[in-house]
């Protein structure tokens, strides 16, 4: 069992930050479940890499999720949604504030539905602030944070970082919130609201660098890929590369062991290099010595010679570096997920190492759009409040120990003797004839069912059977469907009774239009 394989997550997000934050909760356990358009979250589309119909950017956030097409704008589609706020512990979205009102997605609504729910929004700027509903993306919020004062090199334009750090930090605090609040909910039994926005989330990493300014007054310059007070510590050059060495003063075994592995021991002395001080100081003179040494040999080498030392180095892997590192190996941070619409792929692992994390083996590849509607229509169907159908459940079927894919249910019907007869259900009398020379028999069993199997659509459940009548190339006649029905048509029925039903499954999906007939049956 998985830390979170209770919790259930309905997933409103989209783009980047939210969808981040709910692959986490799925790595760990959690039954997420993805809400999108019928055009699918944007991400679908963006980028130019592909696997096949998958898109590379949308893969990368939504592993672990099942997906489901709901039109949060059409008014039909709220019974279905409200029922799914009723059964979730977590709701998350990373709409506008006034997008999320405009959906009634905003907490006031969703706790009217779920007392105990948990709703986890990670927006821009926060609900309630000057600029709530003004667009914001990664770039913006490393811009506005300071962050990216403090990347690039002193002599340059500020950079963002390479990675979409706006993004993915506001996606950790709002799990790291949600969390919390589920283990509040424990104590308490109350839901809350988590708020998350992305630029609260991006100054929160200035971290260290805002307390240097506040003791100091002093806008610290940029410095590239070193570090503000301590040196050696950056990326130096080697003859194929980039390593980087992180030599701290303290301990000073470091920066000894380091003039040792690069056969230069006059370091030590050398007025210029000989205290932390002075290295900072002569920050430029030190790094040109460095990478003079690394020139000579592979950063491969430089690496193996260094760590071997037991000082902290790493080298500065390329992307096509990364599988053939054996630490990264070791962690499984590489896992492979096998989709049947587009093949095998290959994502970033799961960083935290426990043992109620979802095991990589069981890990599920994105989904395509809608893919899931089917168990999850079967979800709210049977969650919802039961139609009363014209027959009993035990009056048509019984539940079998079966092989394995084989059929559980079987069947059942009157086989009567008098008119040669096989109705559907259990009775004491023929309902054809009326007569009672006959028996409760398996439909199977007398040739009539072959086969049978439970589908599920928007408009509820049904039980398909494939029966032994007319010939293999009258399709009409080889197909009956056994349902649910609603109670406004049952006055209409009779037992054993055909009716032409058309359902039409999400258009989102490119599912054809279906037409069956089909007997009312309920099933426990």
């Amino acid at each position: 069992m998985t830390a979170l394989s209770d919790v259930k997550v309905l997933d409103f997000t989209r783009m980047h930050a939210g969808p981040f934050a709910s692959m986490i909760l799925g790595d760990l356990g959690a039954d997420v479940l993805k809400i999108e358009p019928p055009i699918g979250d944007e991400t679908r589309r963006m980028t130019k890499f592909h696997y096949g119909p998958m898109s590379a950017f949308y893969a990368a956030s939504n592993r672990n999720k099942r997906s489901l097409v709901l039109d949060l704008h059409d008014p039909e589609s709220r019974p279905t949604l409200d029922r799914l706020v009723a059964e979730a512990d977590i709701v998350i979205d990373n709409f506008r504030p006034s997008t999320l009102r405009r959906v009634r997605l905003d907490y006031e609504e969703l706790v009217a539905i779920n007392p105990d729910v948990i709703s986890v929004s990670i927006s821009g700027y926060g609900e309630g602030s000057p600029e709530e509903n003004s667009p914001a993306y990664d770039l913006l919020a490393q811009a506005r944070s300071g962050v990216m004062s403090l990347t690039g090199d002193p002599d340059r334009a500020p950079l963002k970082a390479g990675v979409p750090m706006g993004d993915l930090v506001a996606g950790i605090y709002g799990v790291v919130g949600g969390l919390a609040a589920l283990h509040e909910r424990e104590r308490t039994g109350k839901g809350q609201r988590v708020e998350v926005a992305m630029l609260d989330a991006q100054l929160a990493m200035v971290h260290y660098h805002y307390s240097y300014f506040d003791a100091s007054g002093v806008v610290l310059p940029r410095v590239g890929s070193f570090h503000q007070n301590m040196v050696p510590y950056g990326i130096f050059q080697c003859r194929d590369g980039f390593l980087a060495i992180a030599a701290v003063p303290e301990p000073p075994k470091f920066w000894l062991e380091l003039c040792a592995a690069l056969e230069h021991p006059e370091w030590i002395d050398d007025e210029r290099f000989a205290t932390a001080d002075s290295r900072h100081l002569n920050r430029d003179a030190l790094k040109d010595a460095i990478e003079a040494v690394l020139a000579g040999d592979t950063k491969a080498e430089w690496f193996r010679v260094l760590s071997a030392r037991g000082i902290p180095v790493a080298p500065v892997n390329e992307l096509s570096d990364l599988p053939n590192d054996d630490q990264i190996l070791a962690r499984g941070m590489l896992v492979q997920v096998e989709s049947p619409d587009y093949g095998a792929i290959t994502l970033p692992g799961n960083p935290i190492k426990m043992p109620g994390a979802l095991a990589a083996d069981e890990w599920m590849a994105p989904p395509m759009l809608g893919i899931d509607e089917p168990a999850v229509w079967r979800e709210t169907v049977d969650a919802a409040e039961q139609v009363v159908a014209p027959f009993d459940a035990h009056l048509i079927g019984r539940r079998e120990h079966a092989a394995p894919g084989a059929p559980d249910w079987v069947l059942l019907g009157y086989a009567c003797n008098a008119c040669g007869r096989t109705a559907l259900g259990a009775a004491d009398a023929c309902p054809t004839c009326g007569s009672t020379d006959g028996h409760v028999t398996s439909l199977r069993d007398e040739g009539v069912i072959e086969t049978w199997s439970r589908i599920v659509t928007k408009e509820g459940a049904y039980i398909v059977g494939y029966a032994l009548l007319g010939s293999a190339a009258d399709a009409d006649a080889g197909v009956r469907v056994f349902s649910r029905i609603a109670s406004d048509d049952e006055a209409s029925l009779a037992l054993g009774m055909p009716v032409h039903v058309e359902f039409v499954t999400s258009d989102a999906t490119g599912r054809p239009r279906v037409e069956h007939t089909f007997v009312p049956v309920r099933e426990r």
